[in-house]
């Protein structure tokens, strides 16, 4: 273990108590392993294949009925590309397990290898299992797996600033290309800046901050994320930014490095500062359910600093033969739960009755917004899809309103619908047939009518 400035890291041996932290990770592999069910991931997909195509990122809406043409930027036009060059190689989404659960990882990584620079043994493995819990919900193929692996190392520049602080510019710009989130890096460089200053220089900080225009959209990038911000009252219709209950297992990670924190400012190991920044972590992560696992990394390095030099002597004694078995299986167990790539859920999309879709103003839900634009691309306008910040909550709220049978009338006259693909369980499936609309087709989950 090193704990003062200036030493140097070493690898873990391979005991059982170094390698123990493993483990937990493989709840995010587990879920990347899983089915694609996010139909966001997928939309990501087919602009990047756009954007490759026309050889300029997108600045317009190019797939809606409702918005197309409007002022729109994709916030993830590296990532995006990356996206359809993986698809041409490979001719699907197969890819997308293994890459989630590699970026996943490598983020949680960050994390552990902070905590083994002020801790060890099994309390490293403890904290790490707080983090990859949060991490399981936010497993998901899309590009925010890239701000995640942004923060993690963020993290990791910011526990030692003595020597990582000049790669703050490196990290920026490749991180406002891959996703929204890097003001928020931003702000976490500055207060640490503010924190240690005048032994931290500003130029690091305001070169990243300057590097952030440097990209494809330029200016584009901020306004985006000012344009998102803005966008609350439509966002909070999306489930993954809905507000977040501390007493809901995704938060239960959360609870417990926060409480780490309280008992290491109660035993003298830990200034107030910590307990004030763990407070507001902790209300940035109930505020929506998304902002859980960027929480817990950053309560990472000071739950850890907590419990430096706590021991747990049953996990003491050294063995490489078992430390080694449980590496082996760890990697044994992650390679199967990966094994034949990732496959979209045909429970979860409408894959076999999008055949039967003709090209005309047709209604559905958000969910199947996106994996339409992945399967047909600008060739079939979607109605709606989960881009919250493009369509505006008026707009969101009317489409939940006519999925539950109220206003649907006026709503279709007004986008001229002729065809609407439900989902089953809905109740504007039967007021549609009441009206005398009728199935064309079916499968279990999915109806498609027309009047």
């Amino acid at each position: 273990m090193d704990t003062e400035a200036g030493t140097r890291f070493r690898l873990p041996r391979p005991t059982p108590a170094a390698l123990l932290p493993l483990v937990p990770l493989l709840l995010v592999v587990a879920r990347a392993g899983g089915p694609i069910v996010d139909s966001s991931f997928l939309w990501h997909v087919r602009a990047g294949a756009v954007q490759a195509e026309l050889g300029k990122v997108l600045t317009v809406d190019p797939f809606s009925l409702t918005m197309s043409g409007e002022r729109w930027r994709t916030q993830s036009w590296l990532a995006e590309l990356g996206y359809a060059q993986l698809e041409r190689w490979s001719g699907g989404v197969a890819w997308a397990g293994i890459l989630t659960a590699t970026v996943m990882v490598l983020a949680v990584g960050f994390g552990w290898l902070v905590a083994r620079r002020h801790t060890a043994g099994f309390t490293v493995t403890l904290l790490v299992l707080a983090v990859a819990w949060t991490a399981v919900a936010a497993t998901v193929p899309r590009p925010a797996v890239f701000g995640y692996l942004m923060l993690g190392m963020l993290v990791a520049v910011v526990d030692r600033p003595e020597r990582l602080w000049w790669t703050l510019p490196l990290l920026l710009w490749p991180w406002a290309a891959l996703h929204g989130s890097f003001p928020f890096g931003l702000a976490v460089a500055a207060v640490v800046w503010l924190a240690r200053r005048p032994r931290l220089s500003w130029v690091p900080l305001v070169a990243a901050a300057a590097i952030t225009f440097v990209t494809a959209h330029g200016v584009g990038a901020w306004t985006t994320v000012v344009g998102f911000v803005r966008s609350r009252e439509a966002l909070s219709l999306i489930d993954e930014w809905r507000v977040l209950p501390l007493w809901r297992p995704e938060a239960w990670g959360i609870v417990v490095l926060a409480g780490v924190v309280v008992v290491g400012w109660r035993r003298g190991r830990l200034g107030w500062p910590a307990v004030v920044a763990a407070a507001g972590l902790v209300l940035f992560a109930a505020a929506a359910e998304r902002n859980a696992f960027p929480a817990a990394l950053l309560l990472l390095p000071p739950a850890a600093r907590a419990l430096q030099g706590v021991e747990w002597p049953v996990f003491r004694a050294p063995s490489p033969v078992l430390g080694g078995t449980i590496a082996a299986a760890v990697v044994v167990v992650a390679a199967t739960m990966l094994w034949g790539g990732s496959s979209i859920d045909e429970e979860r999309f409408p894959e076999v009755i999008a055949a039967d879709l003709v090209p005309v103003a047709t209604f559905h839900d958000d969910r199947a917004g996106g994996y339409l634009i992945y399967r047909f691309g600008r060739e079939f306008a979607v109605f709606i899809d989960d881009r919250a910040e493009l369509y505006g909550a008026d707009r969101l709220q009317a489409h939940l309103d006519a999925r539950n049978g109220i206003g649907w009338m006026e709503l279709f006259e007004q986008h001229g619908i002729v065809q609407a693909l439900v989902r089953s369980d809905e109740a504007l499936l039967g007021t549609l047939e009441a009206a005398g609309w009728t199935r064309v087709a079916q499968e279990p989950g999915w109806a498609l009518l027309r009047p």
